[in-house]
């Protein structure tokens, strides 16, 4: 499950970068973050601060949308993507159970 998410914010980063259209990415992407939100709040994912899986899935699911096919807005839904991806690795550190 985070691994699919891993992947599906990396093959939407690579879209973007190569100035592909992002509309499969992205749903793919949001339907990967959809359904790590499930796990978290059944409690098969564990995180170490529980305060941060709501906004960040709230920028996935409300934000990146509206934003997605603004090509202004490119290289701050880039930066923002990958500070996504560090925030999980680095601080939110999550763990699936089994």
């Amino acid at each position: 499950m985070i691994e699919r998410m891993r992947f599906c914010a990396q093959a939407l980063i690579s879209a973007l970068e190569n100035n592909q259209t992002p509309t499969t990415c992205l749903d793919e992407f949001i339907s990967s973050v959809r359904d790590a939100w499930i796990k978290f709040e059944q409690g098969q994912i564990t995180v170490a601060i529980n305060q941060l899986p709501r906004p960040m899935y709230m920028f996935v699911i409300e934000e990146l949308p509206k934003v997605i096919n603004d090509p202004s807005q490119k290289e701050k839904i880039i930066k923002e993507l990958k500070l996504f991806l560090n925030t999980i690795d680095l601080i939110i550190q999550p763990k699936e159970i089994n």
